[in-house]
């Protein structure tokens, strides 16, 4: 079966949010919410709104008392403290990119796994064929969600 560009993008959203809910059991939601914070703060065009959101962000995800404090080592800290003081969308890639790493390598193998994800693959499959081929709809081999916003 033959998906249309906005099924596919529909899918990956639906599935984001079913990772998003398993990381809430897992108790480390703060590391897809900084992902996709960053990803909507790539798409600010307004250099106020950039400064506002960065310090949102910095605010929630990087200071040493945030309520979600992402977990990067002191270096990539340092660095996006500087980059703020004058933000651009890429001031955050770095840690970006590491907590995209770590949730690749950790938490969605765990995902994988988990009675969520299983039970949805279950429930989906008589609905969805293509979901056999294609069981994930956020998966960290593909294009991010960034990159294909263009086809909504």
């Amino acid at each position: 079966m033959n998906l249309k560009n906005k099924d596919l993008v529909r899918q990956k959203f639906c599935g984001v949010e079913v990772f998003t809910q398993f990381l809430r059991s897992q108790f480390s939601e703060e590391n897809i919410e900084f992902w996709l914070a960053c990803e909507d703060f790539k798409t600010t065009e307004s250099a106020t709104k950039l400064q506002s959101k960065a310090k949102q962000i910095h605010a929630i995800f990087i200071d040493k008392e945030a309520p979600k404090e992402i977990n990067i080592d002191h270096s990539t800290k340092a660095t996006i403290e500087k980059n703020i003081l004058k933000p651009t969308r890429s001031c955050f890639d770095a840690a970006q990119s590491k907590i995209y790493s770590l949730m690749k390598r950790d938490c969605y193998p765990r995902f994988l796994s988990s009675d969520i994800y299983l039970t949805l693959t279950k429930r989906a499959a008589p609905l969805f064929p293509f979901c056999l081929k294609h069981p994930i709809w956020f998966r960290f081999d593909e294009t991010p969600p960034s990159k294909i916003r263009n086809v909504l």
